[in-house]
């Protein structure tokens, strides 16, 4: 879809997160997408946001300057869905594009309780292990966190 309306910038984050840009962090974030991928981890909080925390374990957030957007093949996988959040960073990298942690708080997640199952775990990696060609680990798991310590070792 971005590709097709020739999206100058776009931000793609889960549905249940909260945007907080204080101090104009938008704007250093679009300045920073130049340079590549920008990936979010999210500040989870149960009651109030200001006792938020980093999730490390995953990425809730994505902003995408439109010269990237030829990096990314079309994809079963979707947001929202087990192990999209790391396939978009993976195939940015593998592509070539830099990818670039933000480091300022600017998504928020309240904590809820979890809504996939272990079925679709299992599925949506056979999906990410397949679209990905990683054939040389056949557990999900194997894949998932091979897939996690590349995109870390990887981040601006």
């Amino acid at each position: 879809y971005l590709k097709d309306i020739k999206s100058e910038h776009s931000l793609i984050i889960n549905s249940d997160i909260i945007i907080k840009d204080s101090g104009g962090v938008t704007e250093k974030i679009k300045e920073r997408s130049n340079d590549g991928i920008i990936v979010m981890n999210r500040m989870d909080f149960e009651n109030e946001i200001e006792t938020a925390k980093i999730y490390e374990m995953g990425f809730d957030g994505f902003f995408i300057n439109g010269n990237y957007l030829d990096c990314f093949p079309q994809s079963i996988l979707c947001l929202g869905q087990c192990h999209w959040d790391y396939w978009l960073p993976y195939v940015a990298s593998i592509g070539g594009v830099n990818i670039i942690k933000q480091r300022e708080p600017y998504i928020y997640h309240q904590l809820h309780n979890i809504q996939y199952s272990r079925i679709d775990y299992k599925r949506t990696g056979e999906i990410f292990r397949a679209e990905l060609g990683i054939f040389k680990l056949s557990d999900v798991s194997q894949v998932n966190n091979y897939v996690f310590r590349h995109i870390r070792a990887n981040l601006k």
